[in-house]
């Protein structure tokens, strides 16, 4: 899967390591573990009121596997002004919309299972980690919402679905040719 960063990157694992961070696509427990533990000390940088932009491009540069390209989606679906910086590239890969649909419908509720066997302060912290309200932020409607509030988002979009239009016409049998048409027609809408 490539990226459009500055210069155009690729990802390794496509939608099975996109969901490693939120327990799907059976990732090993080691990975999994530490995806959660970036995506925590994230969100401490977040609250403790800290610019995560460096951290969210080493991420970018440094990465090459798409589990830590699900987790960015998730930071920057609680901090939606990272899709305006850093993270904007992100907007621009139509297989993450529907990836991030199948990823919710999974939950996260599985993580719960041997959590009571830890005692009641570490389910107390699991439960607050995976039941963070901005995990059901639906990818699409942020992207619409950014489209309409933000000028310099609309001249993005506008690129982006030139390109996905060139990319339906020459790859009709493309298996996110379908999301890729909704999300052109969602963004047209707007």
């Amino acid at each position: 899967l490539t990226v459009p960063l500055e210069s155009p990157k690729s990802f390794e694992g496509e939608q099975q390591a996109f969901g490693w961070s939120a327990g799907v696509g059976t990732p090993p427990e080691a990975v999994q573990a530490a995806l959660m533990a970036l995506e925590q000390y994230l969100y401490i940088r977040l609250d403790t009121k800290n610019d995560i932009s460096t951290e969210v491009t080493a991420i970018l540069a440094r990465g090459t596997s798409t589990a830590f390209l699900g987790l960015l989606c998730d930071i920057g679906k609680r901090e939606v002004a990272l899709f305006e910086g850093p993270l904007r590239p992100l907007l621009a890969v139509a297989e993450f919309y529907s990836w991030d649909i199948r990823r919710g419908v999974n939950g996260r509720s599985h993580f719960m299972i041997g959590a009571y066997r830890h005692g009641e302060w570490f389910v107390r912290m699991a439960k607050a980690f995976h039941e963070l309200p901005h995990r059901n932020r639906d990818l699409r409607r942020i992207a619409g919402w950014l489209m309409i509030q933000r000028p310099a988002m609309r001249e993005y979009f506008a690129s982006v679905v030139a390109v996905w239009r060139k990319e339906a016409q020459s790859s009709p049998d493309d298996p996110e040719a379908d999301m890729r048409t909704q999300m052109i027609a969602t963004l047209d809408r707007n």
